[in-house]
Protein backbone atom coordinates (compact mmCIF):
# COMPACT_ATOMS: atom_id res chain seq x y z
CA UNK A 1 0.00 0.00 0.00
CA UNK A 2 2.78 2.37 0.89
CA UNK A 3 4.79 1.45 -2.20
CA UNK A 4 1.88 2.00 -4.59
CA UNK A 5 1.26 5.41 -3.14
CA UNK A 6 4.91 6.36 -3.65
CA UNK A 7 4.92 5.26 -7.29
CA UNK A 8 1.80 7.25 -7.99
CA UNK A 9 3.29 10.31 -6.46
CA UNK A 10 6.43 9.94 -8.58
CA UNK A 11 4.37 9.54 -11.72
CA UNK A 12 2.42 12.72 -11.00
CA UNK A 13 5.60 14.59 -10.28
CA UNK A 14 7.08 13.41 -13.57
CA UNK A 15 4.02 14.56 -15.49
CA UNK A 16 4.23 17.95 -13.88
CA UNK A 17 7.88 18.27 -14.80
CA UNK A 18 7.23 17.33 -18.41
CA UNK A 19 4.40 19.85 -18.75
CA UNK A 20 6.63 22.61 -17.39
CA UNK A 21 9.40 21.84 -19.85
CA UNK A 22 7.03 22.08 -22.89
CA UNK A 23 5.55 25.52 -22.04
CA UNK A 24 6.74 27.90 -24.91
CA UNK A 25 8.50 31.20 -24.16
CA UNK A 26 6.42 34.20 -25.41
CA UNK A 27 7.83 35.68 -28.72
CA UNK A 28 8.80 39.39 -28.93
CA UNK A 29 5.88 41.51 -30.23
CA UNK A 30 7.91 44.45 -31.67
CA UNK A 31 10.86 44.78 -34.02
CA UNK A 32 12.53 47.52 -36.05
CA UNK A 33 13.25 48.05 -39.76
CA UNK A 34 13.76 51.13 -41.95
CA UNK A 35 12.31 52.94 -44.96
CA UNK A 36 14.81 54.26 -47.49
CA UNK A 37 14.63 56.88 -50.23
CA UNK A 38 17.79 57.44 -52.27
CA UNK A 39 18.41 60.52 -54.41
CA UNK A 40 19.72 59.80 -57.88
CA UNK A 41 19.11 62.85 -60.05
CA UNK A 42 20.01 62.06 -63.64
CA UNK A 43 18.64 65.40 -64.84
CA UNK A 44 21.33 67.91 -65.82
CA UNK A 45 21.94 70.26 -62.91
CA UNK A 46 20.12 73.18 -64.50
CA UNK A 47 17.42 70.96 -66.01
CA UNK A 48 15.62 71.08 -62.70
CA UNK A 49 15.27 74.85 -62.97
CA UNK A 50 12.08 75.70 -64.87
CA UNK A 51 9.92 78.73 -65.62
CA UNK A 52 6.41 77.29 -65.24
CA UNK A 53 4.14 80.31 -65.66
CA UNK A 54 4.44 84.00 -66.57
CA UNK A 55 1.77 86.71 -66.32
CA UNK A 56 0.29 88.89 -69.04
CA UNK A 57 0.20 92.63 -68.32
CA UNK A 58 -2.79 94.86 -69.07
CA UNK A 59 -2.63 98.66 -68.91
CA UNK A 60 -6.26 99.30 -69.69
CA UNK A 61 -7.56 102.08 -71.93
CA UNK A 62 -6.30 105.60 -72.60
CA UNK A 63 -7.47 108.52 -74.72
CA UNK A 64 -5.86 109.49 -78.02
CA UNK A 65 -4.53 112.63 -76.36
CA UNK A 66 -2.45 110.53 -73.96
CA UNK A 67 -0.84 108.77 -76.90
CA UNK A 68 0.16 112.14 -78.37
CA UNK A 69 1.32 113.67 -75.07
CA UNK A 70 2.68 110.65 -73.21
CA UNK A 71 1.31 109.14 -70.02
CA UNK A 72 1.86 107.04 -66.90
CA UNK A 73 -0.66 104.27 -66.40
CA UNK A 74 -1.08 101.70 -63.64
CA UNK A 75 -1.75 98.20 -64.91
CA UNK A 76 -2.56 94.74 -63.65
CA UNK A 77 -1.08 91.26 -64.04
CA UNK A 78 -3.20 88.42 -65.29
CA UNK A 79 -1.84 85.03 -64.30
CA UNK A 80 0.90 83.97 -61.91
CA UNK A 81 4.67 83.94 -62.03
CA UNK A 82 5.78 80.41 -61.08
CA UNK A 83 9.35 79.13 -60.89
CA UNK A 84 10.51 75.63 -59.91
CA UNK A 85 14.00 74.87 -58.62
CA UNK A 86 14.18 71.09 -58.26
CA UNK A 87 17.96 70.80 -58.42
CA UNK A 88 19.80 68.87 -55.70
CA UNK A 89 21.72 70.99 -53.21
CA UNK A 90 25.00 69.65 -54.63
CA UNK A 91 24.65 72.71 -56.85
CA UNK A 92 24.45 75.94 -54.90
CA UNK A 93 24.30 78.45 -57.75
CA UNK A 94 21.35 80.82 -57.71
CA UNK A 95 19.32 82.08 -60.64
CA UNK A 96 18.07 85.23 -62.34
CA UNK A 97 14.92 86.14 -64.24
CA UNK A 98 15.22 88.72 -67.00
CA UNK A 99 12.49 90.45 -68.96
CA UNK A 100 12.78 91.83 -72.50
CA UNK A 101 10.21 94.28 -73.88
CA UNK A 102 9.44 94.71 -77.56
CA UNK A 103 7.67 97.65 -79.20
CA UNK A 104 4.00 98.38 -78.65
CA UNK A 105 2.41 98.05 -82.10
CA UNK A 106 -1.11 98.10 -83.51
CA UNK A 107 -2.53 95.68 -86.08
CA UNK A 108 -1.09 97.72 -88.96
CA UNK A 109 2.39 97.64 -87.47
CA UNK A 110 2.43 101.27 -86.34
CA UNK A 111 4.61 101.52 -83.24
CA UNK A 112 4.61 103.73 -80.16
CA UNK A 113 7.73 105.54 -79.05
CA UNK A 114 9.80 104.25 -76.12
CA UNK A 115 7.80 102.56 -73.37
CA UNK A 116 9.02 101.67 -69.89
CA UNK A 117 7.44 98.97 -67.73
CA UNK A 118 7.91 98.82 -63.96
CA UNK A 119 7.21 95.67 -61.94
CA UNK A 120 7.37 94.82 -58.26
CA UNK A 121 5.96 92.26 -55.86
CA UNK A 122 6.85 89.82 -53.09
CA UNK A 123 4.96 86.62 -52.29
CA UNK A 124 4.66 85.51 -48.68
CA UNK A 125 5.95 81.99 -49.31
CA UNK A 126 8.36 82.75 -52.14
CA UNK A 127 12.04 83.36 -51.50
CA UNK A 128 12.38 86.09 -54.09
CA UNK A 129 11.12 89.56 -54.90
CA UNK A 130 10.14 90.94 -58.28
CA UNK A 131 11.59 94.39 -58.78
CA UNK A 132 12.76 96.19 -61.91
CA UNK A 133 12.16 98.36 -64.95
CA UNK A 134 12.57 97.54 -68.62
CA UNK A 135 12.37 99.83 -71.64
CA UNK A 136 11.44 99.13 -75.26
CA UNK A 137 13.92 96.89 -77.09
CA UNK A 138 15.88 96.32 -73.88
CA UNK A 139 16.35 93.55 -71.32
CA UNK A 140 16.50 93.94 -67.55
CA UNK A 141 17.03 91.61 -64.61
CA UNK A 142 13.88 91.69 -62.49
CA UNK A 143 14.64 88.87 -60.01
CA UNK A 144 17.89 87.63 -58.50
CA UNK A 145 17.65 84.62 -56.18
CA UNK A 146 20.33 82.86 -54.13
CA UNK A 147 18.32 79.63 -54.52
CA UNK A 148 18.37 78.92 -50.80
CA UNK A 149 14.79 77.70 -51.13
CA UNK A 150 13.90 74.86 -53.49
CA UNK A 151 10.64 73.61 -54.93
CA UNK A 152 7.93 75.56 -56.76
CA UNK A 153 7.50 79.19 -55.77
CA UNK A 154 4.52 81.22 -56.95
CA UNK A 155 4.00 84.97 -57.09
CA UNK A 156 0.28 85.49 -57.65
CA UNK A 157 -0.80 87.97 -60.30
CA UNK A 158 -2.72 89.93 -57.65
CA UNK A 159 0.57 90.48 -55.78
CA UNK A 160 2.33 92.00 -58.81
CA UNK A 161 2.30 95.80 -59.09
CA UNK A 162 3.03 97.23 -62.53
CA UNK A 163 2.92 100.54 -64.38
CA UNK A 164 3.62 101.78 -67.90
CA UNK A 165 5.40 105.04 -68.70
CA UNK A 166 4.76 105.93 -72.34
CA UNK A 167 6.70 108.55 -74.31
CA UNK A 168 4.63 110.89 -76.49
CA UNK A 169 4.01 109.36 -79.94
CA UNK A 170 2.76 110.92 -83.16
CA UNK A 171 1.27 107.67 -84.42
CA UNK A 172 -2.15 107.94 -86.09
CA UNK A 173 -4.73 106.29 -83.86
CA UNK A 174 -8.48 105.74 -84.20
CA UNK A 175 -11.06 104.51 -81.73
CA UNK A 176 -10.57 100.92 -80.58
CA UNK A 177 -6.95 100.77 -81.72
CA UNK A 178 -5.12 98.21 -79.59
CA UNK A 179 -1.37 98.23 -79.04
CA UNK A 180 0.41 95.10 -77.87
CA UNK A 181 4.06 94.41 -77.07
CA UNK A 182 5.89 91.09 -76.74
CA UNK A 183 7.39 90.18 -73.37
CA UNK A 184 10.19 87.63 -73.18
CA UNK A 185 10.90 86.12 -69.74
CA UNK A 186 14.19 84.24 -69.38
CA UNK A 187 15.19 82.13 -66.37
CA UNK A 188 18.88 81.26 -66.08
CA UNK A 189 21.21 79.80 -63.46
CA UNK A 190 23.98 82.06 -62.23
CA UNK A 191 27.69 81.15 -62.25
CA UNK A 192 28.12 77.50 -61.38
CA UNK A 193 29.13 76.48 -57.89
CA UNK A 194 29.53 72.87 -56.84
CA UNK A 195 29.37 71.89 -53.19
CA UNK A 196 30.07 68.45 -51.82
CA UNK A 197 27.61 68.00 -49.00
Amino acid sequence: MTRQTLLLALAIAGATLTATQLTPVAAALTDNSQAVVKIEDATPKDGGLTLDKVPALDYGTVTAGKIYNGFNQTGSASGDLAITDARPFDYTNGWTLTLALGQFKDASGAALETSTLSLSGTANQAHFSLDGQVATDDTATIITSDASKRGTQILNGAQIATSLKQTASQVKVVNNTVFTAPLTWTLAATADKFASL
